[in-house]
């Protein structure tokens, strides 16, 4: 999917899983390695400070891998943007990347730009802002709560954002794509992977076939 969504010059891969590293090599020339080591590996990766009710609730132990010099070097340029592209969520469409970085780029004051689901289950704490309903805000944040609003969003997946500012907070201005609960799957265990082939494989059936 990576290799097909358009904008995107190159992909980094964070993996010290060698035989990943060396299929990706051969399936395209957009791959750059960076290898992980075992340590990096091991939990928690993340030390926890409070409730959760920030985005400095958290403080990654391991520092983030993105700000090494290291990954500029391997690229040969500094990117304009970051595009999280996450290996548990295999049902997301090129195509619907491609409208996020081009919503992106068409929004004058977008900090970021997710991709959204509406009313999916379990129920999500984001509704449209009531002000400026092409965004998404927190539950909570605003006059009335998440029952007196039905219309609920999931964001989800890949979050396109400035690469020197890679920082979502709760007041965020965070744009969005809507799609489809069919592109929707985070994959942690053996039950979360057979929903997402059975997912795939239905979509594959409505789009006329393939394994």
């Amino acid at each position: 999917m990576a290799t097909e969504v358009k904008y995107i010059e190159k992909v980094v891969i964070f993996t010290e899983d060698k035989k990943a590293q060396e299929i990706a090599r051969k399936m395209s020339d957009k791959f750059v390695i960076f290898n992980r080591t075992m340590e990096e590996c091991k939990e928690p990766m993340w030390r926890f400070v409070d409730d959760l009710k920030s985005n400095k609730s958290r403080i990654n132990i391991l520092g983030d891998w993105v700000d090494r010099p290291e990954v500029e070097e391997l690229l040969g340029f500094e990117p304009t943007l970051f595009v999280y592209l996450q290996a548990n969520q295999p049902l997301v469409r090129a195509s619907t990347v491609t409208r996020q970085i081009e919503k992106y780029f068409e929004d004058d004051i977008a900090e970021a730009v997710y991709s959204a689901v509406k009313d999916y289950y379990p129920a999500s704490f984001y509704i449209r802002d009531p002000a400026f309903p092409e965004y998404l805000i927190r539950c909570g944040f605003i006059s009335g709560s998440r029952q007196e609003e039905p219309t609920t969003y999931k964001p989800f997946g890949h979050p396109i954002m400035p690469y020197k500012n890679r920082v979502v907070s709760l007041t965020t201005r965070m744009a969005f794509v809507e799609v489809g609960s069919d592109e929707v799957a985070d994959i942690h265990n053996e039950e979360d992977l057979e929903w997402a082939e059975f997912k795939m494989r239905r979509r594959l059936e409505k789009e006329g076939g393939g394994k």
